[in-house]
């Protein structure tokens, strides 16, 4: 993993594509918990993983779902998962244009898009199991930008 998390995903803790209320309700749950990798650092709602961490002398972190994890979830409060330009680059060239469109529509309406067939080729842009108009109002939203890695 990635520290911190800063990708939209991990703000949709209730897999609903949208980061909602839903979310912030886990999210809340969670709040100063003890949070490590035996309890995935507390379903997700650790963005920063920073919470408990056991190694052979004892704890080494003692932070768990924090105001650093608050600000990280508030970044992309209301916004669907995916909208970042990067998911939309679906060949990687740090361009959105007819290359990332062809394989985008390779998968359209494809179903069964998880982590084992990469969300279908990255074509489930929000990793909501099918590459549907969710998808395509992202990819369409993010056309032609481009950015830096």
């Amino acid at each position: 993993y990635v520290l911190p998390c800063e990708a939209s995903y991990c703000g949709n803790l209730a897999d609903s594509s949208r980061i909602n209320f839903a979310d912030f309700a886990m999210f809340a749950s969670h709040w100063l918990s003890d949070c490590n990798s035996a309890n995935s650092f507390c379903e997700g709602a650790d963005l920063n993983y920073s919470g408990v961490e056991y190694s052979g002398e004892g704890v080494v972190d003692v932070a768990g779902v924090d105001i650093v994890d608050l600000a990280l979830f508030i970044e992309h409060w209301t916004r669907t998962a995916g909208y970042e330009l990067h998911f939309s680059d679906l060949v990687i060239d740090n361009v959105i244009n007819l290359d990332d469109l062809t394989a985008f529509m390779t998968h359209w309406l494809d179903s069964g898009c998880n982590e084992d067939n990469e969300y279908c080729g990255g074509a489930d842009i929000d990793r909501n199991g099918t590459v549907d108009f969710i998808d395509y109002s992202l990819f369409s939203n993010n056309w032609l930008g481009s950015y830096s890695p």
